[in-house]
């Protein structure tokens, strides 16, 4: 046992020496730039949004679902959020934001417990309405003389520092507490596993899909009213394209399942996100086309994630 245990934290130290001494590379190919605490913060600030979105794919992946519409949910909801926040303040933000991520994700879970047909389908049906929403709202502004939702300036200190790290840490508490301490998150986590084993344990499983849902709202919503503020102004998208919006936390939340064989998932997803989200800015500090290369990477470090997160794995995964 006492073996077992210098084992893990050499590999731990290893990791992290390892960590610091690609950090001292990126820096010195970038001349200095990229561990400037100016482009740090920019780096934390930005990984804000992806990695509420992470969060959410953590919970949805313990369930035992796969669901891509996050992105279609977010720019619906970040709508909302900018209509009603407008209107009322940061109130309206965060509530609407949080309120319309609930909804829209328990639908989604609804109709994966209902049809039964596999989730990554649904989802992406599920996807094409909610872009098609948005479209319409988006249009209907335009055609009544009024902009696409622009949150205005004074609602918009959630996106930026230091209030976006206050929003992260207790979206950290939250998760922790909800994913480790709750009933809720050891019966997601259960069925997940085995939903027969589950069952036989007296485990509700439509009840928990549907919570399940409502989890995953949870931090989409917050990712969206995370986003209004961050972006002031999130544009409709058709023809699936939201789904370019999931890659990068969807990454993030890969590689933390990695990672959590050695620190808990929760807390990984915060790291694994800061790791990605400076993997595109030293990307874009060495002037790689974003939109071609820089989307050639993020492919790439999703089958890697995926790869790392399911090495052990000997059946087919889902």
């Amino acid at each position: 046992m006492i073996g077992e245990k210098k084992v893990s934290w050499t590999i731990k130290l290893i990791v992290i020496v390892a960590c610091i001494a690609v950090l001292i590379v990126l820096n010195m190919l970038t001349d200095g730039k990229f561990l400037q605490p100016s482009n740090l913060k920019t780096i934390a600030v930005n990984a804000s949004v992806p990695t509420f979105t992470a969060w959410a794919f953590v919970f949805i992946f313990a369930s035992g679902f796969i669901d891509l519409s996050l992105g279609a949910v977010i720019v619906l909801a970040a709508n909302v959020a900018g209509t009603f926040g407008n209107q009322f303040g940061y109130p309206g933000l965060i509530v609407t934001g949080l309120i319309t991520g609930i909804l829209l994700m328990t639908l989604n879970f609804t109709v994966f417990q209902v049809t039964k047909i596999p989730s990554w389908i649904a989802g992406l049906g599920l996807t094409m309405v909610y872009e098609a929403i948005s479209s319409f709202y988006s249009e209907q502004r335009l055609q009544a003389g009024l902009r696409v939702v622009n949150l205005e300036s004074q609602y918009r200190a959630l996106g930026r520092a230091p209030m976006a790290f206050v929003v992260v840490i207790i979206g950290l508490i939250v998760a922790y507490i909800i994913y480790n301490r709750t009933t809720i998150g050891l019966d997601i986590r259960a069925m997940g596993d085995n939903q027969a084993v589950a069952r036989n344990m007296g485990i509700k499983l439509g009840r928990t899909v549907i919570l399940s849902g409502v989890v995953a709202g949870v931090f989409v919503g917050a990712a969206a009213f995370m986003k209004e503020s961050f972006a002031g102004t999130v544009n409709a998208v058709t023809g699936l394209t939201s789904l370019s919006q999931t890659f990068q936390p969807l990454a993030a939340a890969l590689l933390s399942q990695a990672l959590g064989k050695h620190i808990n998932i929760i807390v990984a997803v915060i790291l694994s996100t800061l790791f990605v989200m400076g993997i595109f800015n030293f990307l874009t500090l060495m002037n790689v086309p974003s939109g071609t290369w820089q989307e050639t990477c993020l492919g790439i470090s999703v089958i890697i994630f995926g790869v790392l997160a399911n090495r052990n794995t000997k059946e087919v995964v889902k």
